[in-house]
């Protein structure tokens, strides 16, 4: 398959890149956009929020939704906070002269509406801005209790009287939550279904008698505005990064001489991107250094895995914006659903080579599908993998997460509380005590090793779940085999030392994911990513060359060291070797059988 054919892009000498620049960007030498639009740039949705906002409080027009729908999904499901579509106050609710404990009532049904859609389609985010709008014109005239009463059982009946039709019309008897993954797009055409789009919180309070009771009930006669102005004061403990990449106070490089860039068509012309996108805040200076690094990076990448700079930009696929796109406290990040790096104006250096092996990753899981998947994947994850890739390919990546997970680390319990409680002795940790002559450590691994083979066959969920229990059984395990070891030496062990399954590079990526909600560190794309910018930074290294925009810091504790680091450069060449004949012959159409 040719690649610039599937992306609409012509293979010719002199390619024109088109200019794209918007109207605050008119005037600029540097800073503007060219080649084809990244959708989804904040200076874009930013203004189409607030028109839907606006929009939504005045003539409510679900155009503007639409619009934002096809710049991205994501933002379109991001603008759809419950907060700023049903814009409930205290304050609005006192000046509209309605009772202290009635706002109250309001406030607590409000509060039991999902921040954000249940499920995750237009249609969806549809029904939800028209539930919520229905709901705010609703509580506009509710100012006594009664009223209020009224308003939630109706809600209910409408609810449960719609869900029994659509469950008899369908013939389906399983749950609520299957049937609306699957069925959720019908539920537009049909009555009563509407306000099921609000969640599992609303729905229970609406559809059940003893909950409206129960939240009537709990707010009291005696509530005063004072009670709900007056606003608690809350001290929060800032949370520190868990790692953050040290940037060295000037950029340096050293490398053989390059081509640069001096404007935008140019990155886009020598890499072969689909487009380059600034922010509105990058300034002229800020813009044309940028340009100058990233033409550096980018050749510095390509001269060490060995492909050609044009083929950077992975057929035309391949997009990057500088101050586009920022999202929470990410210096880059890497869209899957625009296929856009983006680096922050001031802070996204370092990150390239990480952001360009994410793309990568991608790239080869679009691959093994022939571009014709509608899920957004990497390959590293190694969940519905395509049949088209090249089994070596396969093998290579798995060769290299391999390389990431598999070895031992030295770990240790502490047990000194061990000694606080009475315990019944039971198990067979215990029966093996005399078997290793008391040794706790040989014990606790082998215990450590039998008990963490149970999580190999399962997956998502049931494998989370299962390592919290297989966690928590262990560290009682430890607890009672130091007390076991006191009762039987009189010997009072504060610490027990043992040896886990896994890589020490693993083993620091799950310790940083338990202070996490959701894991980060240590799943295979971060960890692959990751591997492959300590990769690029060794192989920078042993040819006396350096690139700090490109990467640097990759010899921090968040990244593979000594000999697992040698190993895994190994497995990440091996990979190389096979991967860019095979992203050049795809975007040239040749054949890949010889792989």
């Amino acid at each position: 398959m040719d690649l610039f054919e599937l992306f609409d892009l012509e293979v010719r000498e002199n390619i024109i890149v088109q200019d794209v620049r918007t109207d605050k960007q008119v005037r600029n030498r540097y800073s503007y956009d060219v080649g084809e639009k990244l959708v989804g740039a904040k200076k874009e949705l930013r203004a189409l929020k607030e028109s839907f906002l606006a929009s939504f409080l005045a003539s409510f027009s679900l155009d503007i939704l639409a619009e934002i729908e096809k710049e991205s999904p994501v933002e379109a499901l991001n603008t759809l906070d419950r907060n700023a579509l049903i814009t409930f106050s205290f304050e609005h609710e006192k000046e509209n002269d309605v009772p202290p404990r009635v706002a109250k009532l309001k406030q607590l049904l409000v509060g039991r509406i999902n921040k954000k859609p249940i499920v995750d389609t237009p249609t969806a985010r549809k029904l939800y801005v028209q539930a919520c709008r229905r709901i705010w014109h609703n509580l506009q005239s509710i100012h006594t209790s009664e009223q209020w009463v009224d308003l939630v059982v109706s809600y209910g009946m409408e609810m449960s009287n719609g869900w029994s039709a659509f469950r008899k019309n369908k013939n389906v008897t399983y749950t609520f939550k299957r049937m609306v993954e699957e069925y959720f797009d019908e539920f537009v055409d049909a009555d009563g279904m509407e306000l099921l789009i609000l969640g599992k919180k609303f729905i229970s309070l609406c559809t059940n008698s003893k909950s409206i009771n129960s939240t009537y009930l709990r707010v009291s006669h005696e509530l005063t505005w004072n009670d709900l102005l007056t606003k608690k004061v809350t001290t929060r403990k800032k949370s520190t990064a868990a790692w953050s990449r040290k940037l060295p106070d000037t950029l340096q490089r050293k490398g053989p001489e390059i081509e640069f860039a001096t404007k935008p068509e140019d990155v886009v012309t020598m890499f072969g991107l689909k487009g380059m996108q600034f922010g509105h805040y990058c300034t002229e200076q800020y813009a044309k250094e940028h340009i100058s690094h990233v033409s550096e990076a980018l050749h510095d990448v390509a001269r060490i895995l060995g492909i050609p700079p044009e083929y950077i930009g992975l057929g035309g696929r391949l997009g990057l914006a500088i101050g586009a796109r920022g999202s929470g406290n990410a210096l880059a990040h890497y869209e899957p659903s625009t296929q856009v790096i983006n680096l922050t104006r001031d802070n996204g250096v370092g990150a390239l080579c990480h952001e360009w092996g994410h793309s990568l990753d991608h790239f080869l899981y679009d691959c093994s599908h022939d571009f014709k998947n509608g899920s957004l994947a990497f390959l590293s994850s190694g969940k519905s993998i395509g049949n088209v890739l090249p089994a070596i390919i396969k093998d290579r990546v798995q060769a290299v997460l391999d390389a990431c997970k598999q070895g031992k680390v030295a770990r240790v319990i502490n047990v000194e509380n061990a000694h606080a409680r009475k315990w019944y002795f039971y198990g067979s940790v215990i029966n093996s005590y005399d078997v290793y002559k008391g040794n706790v450590s040989g014990i606790l691994e082998s215990y450590h090793l039998s008990s963490y083979r149970k999580l190999d066959t399962l997956s998502g969920a049931a494998k989370t779940r299962m390592e919290r229990k297989v966690e928590k059984e262990f560290e009682k395990t430890a607890q009672m085999l130091a007390a076991y070891h006191y009762k039987k030496t009189g010997e009072k062990l504060n610490e027990i030392s043992y040896q886990a399954k896994g890589s020490v590079y693993f083993d620091t990526a799950i310790q940083l994911d338990k202070k996490r909600t959701k894991k980060y560190w240590s799943t295979n794309h971060e960890m692959f990513a990751r591997a492959f910018e300590a990769y690029v930074e060794s192989a920078l290294l042993d040819q006396e060359h350096r690139n700090d925009y490109l990467v640097c810091d990759t010899y921090s504790f968040v990244y593979p060291l000594g000999e697992q680091r040698e190993y895994l450069n190994r497995s990440i060449k091996s990979l190389m070797e096979v991967v860019i004949p095979y992203i050049i012959n795809s975007i040239q159409g040749v054949g890949n059988n010889e792989l």
